[in-house]
């Protein structure tokens, strides 16, 4: 991607990894959607669903690979879910940048510090016990309680994923800087800058069955998802490598272009 997009403070120190991930892409209820936004964010509308849909990401996947550009020697590898509200906005804050952003309102991973040093960026990182295999599945760190599973299948060969059916009208949601929120209540901005035009991809059919209500209204239950193609939203699995900005308060963020 380049530098395509908002402008983020200069700063000498960031993130660097590999995410290899099964994306399941689907449009769900907004009212319930807004929901899981802080009070100061609000959905935008994104385009690729009706007026009262909004689209939501979830990912199942493994960060590999993960240093900062200062000291690669020091490497981590971990798996990480994670839930992703794109296209949404501050509410007439006046900042330079107001949106689209993202925000994501649960992660799950399996390392403590990548935790930690999520919630230095406002990430809701919480620790659990995941397991990638031939079922994807999330449990509670403490007491092993199923969160949430997923099976894929890929279809085909990996191929370049901005050759892959429908990726263009979806291609937004992953050139989108991130919000999140701090426990004790600022909010803080970042860039995940996935490389596209290095990323591989198939498409994948998938199925997700949420075992505990781990978002306020997400209902318990089993939810198919359809390939990604032409005209409508869906699965596919994609291997990007991304830099990670360090983080900042969003006045400081400025419209680019």
């Amino acid at each position: 991607m380049g530098e395509r997009g908002p402008i983020f403070p200069a700063f000498p120190i960031h993130g660097v990894g590999r995410y290899d991930a099964s994306m399941m892409v689907g449009a769900w209820e907004r009212a319930l959607v807004a929901s899981w936004l802080p009070e100061r964010l609000e959905l935008m509308d994104s385009g690729l669903t009706g007026g009262e849909e909004h689209p939501v990401v979830f990912a199942f996947g493994t960060q590999e690979a993960v240093h900062s550009n200062i000291a690669p020697p020091l490497t981590m590898s971990y798996e990480e879910f994670i839930v992703v509200i794109p296209f949404v906005r501050f509410k007439g804050d006046g900042y330079d940048y107001e949106g689209p952003y993202s925000f994501m309102p649960r992660l799950y991973l399996d390392e403590l510090l990548p935790t930690l040093l999520g919630w230095l960026y406002g990430y809701d990182k919480q620790l659990a016990r995941v397991r990638d295999g031939e079922v994807y599945r999330v449990h509670t760190a403490t007491l092993d309680r199923p969160i949430i599973q997923g099976k894929f299948r890929a279809n085909g060969s990996p191929e370049p994923v901005e050759s892959l059916p429908g990726f263009d009208a979806i291609r937004a949601i992953f050139e989108q800087p991130l919000v999140g929120q701090w426990a004790l209540g600022p909010y803080v901005s970042s860039f995940l800058r996935f490389d596209l035009s290095d990323a591989t991809g198939q498409v994948a059919s998938g199925e997700v069955d949420v075992r505990q209500e781990f978002l306020d209204g997400l209902s318990v239950g089993r939810r198919g998802y359809d390939p990604l193609s032409a005209g409508a939203l869906g699965g596919f699995r994609m291997s990007v490598p991304w830099t990670l900005t360090a983080p900042a308060w969003p006045s400081r963020v400025k419209a680019g272009g």
